[in-house]
């Protein structure tokens, strides 16, 4: 095989490398919160995954009037790893949510980079729905991260009586974990210095 060759295939491997992204893996799901909201998993909340996206599903996330409870907090924490050859650069958080009267609805959330709890890749998100409706927000890592763990919280809060209908409620709750893979540019360079790597090599 020559030089020529031998360097091709080198460049066109790293360069495939670059593109082989998989999806992103999830695990470690703990959801809690008062039986009255939550019920069981599978019944009456879910989960789903997809290549880079989770939802959370909640069928009697109510609270307020005629209701068992006027208060209740749900909380979530699962992790997620990027594929090979990827890195996590933020999530995107989206759902819906319903309130009327004086009900309030909040779901805030931490992220965490497991392989650097001192430089960075920690942010929180923050989403406030005081009507009905649709959310989301976007939030940036402060650097990539391959292994990342998500707290997040969601209050749901109809405590003053009004004359008023007083309800909060969650329906959906939408995660997408944002990746990005090296620059095709950054992978040549790299497998034109493997090419030179092994042609020096060669000539010894």
């Amino acid at each position: 095989m020559n030089k020529v060759m031998s360097r091709s295939m080198v460049l066109a491997a790293a360069i495939a490398v670059a593109g082989a992204s998989q999806a992103v893996t999830f695990s470690n799901f703990v959801i809690t919160g008062d039986a009255s909201v939550i019920g069981a998993l599978g019944v009456d909340h879910f989960v789903n995954t997809s290549s880079s996206d989770v939802d959370f599903t909640f069928n009697k996330a109510w609270v307020g009037d005629n209701l068992p409870l006027r208060q209740s907090t749900i909380s979530i924490t699962y992790l997620a790893t990027a594929g090979a050859n990827e890195v996590i650069t933020g999530v995107a958080l989206a759902g819906n949510a319903l309130a009327l009267g004086s009900g309030i609805v909040s779901v805030s959330e931490i992220v965490e980079d497991l392989n650097d709890f001192t430089n960075g890749g920690t942010t929180g998100v923050v989403v406030t729905s005081s009507t009905s409706g649709s959310f989301n927000s976007v939030a940036q890592l402060t650097r990539p991260a391959t292994h990342i763990k998500v707290k997040k919280t969601i209050f749901l809060d109809a405590t003053p009586n009004t004359q008023a209908v007083d309800l909060a409620a969650i329906g959906l709750v939408e995660q997408r974990v944002l990746t990005t893979v090296p620059e095709p540019a950054t992978m040549a360079a790299l497998g034109l210095g493997i090419a030179a790597m092994v042609r020096r090599r060669r000539s010894k």
